[in-house]
């Protein structure tokens, strides 16, 4: 018998809610100082959130999501891992 070759396709991995959050951000153009005013956090949070270094509270998210005008739920759909948290 005849066997195919085999292929590999290459996995894409789902962004972590730092890199989708980022993303949100840069699509818009807007700087984390934009950001942090729009939402009513610290730019040094906003960072920390980008780089996964820490997760955010379900308020906090939610004022995120509201300066772009979105539910939270809508930035969590597809993220499938919160970063390496320490």
């Amino acid at each position: 018998t005849m066997s195919l070759p085999s292929r590999t396709v290459p996995s894409v991995e789902p962004p972590t809610l730092g890199q989708r959050l980022r993303n949100l951000r840069t699509d818009n153009g807007w700087t984390l100082a934009e950001l942090a005013s729009r939402s009513g956090t610290s730019v040094s949070y906003l960072n920390d959130l980008e780089h996964d270094r820490t997760v955010p509270s379900l308020s906090k998210l939610q004022s995120i999501a509201e300066s772009y005008g979105l539910d939270a739920s809508l930035i969590l759909r597809g993220v499938e891992t919160f970063g390496q948290i320490e």
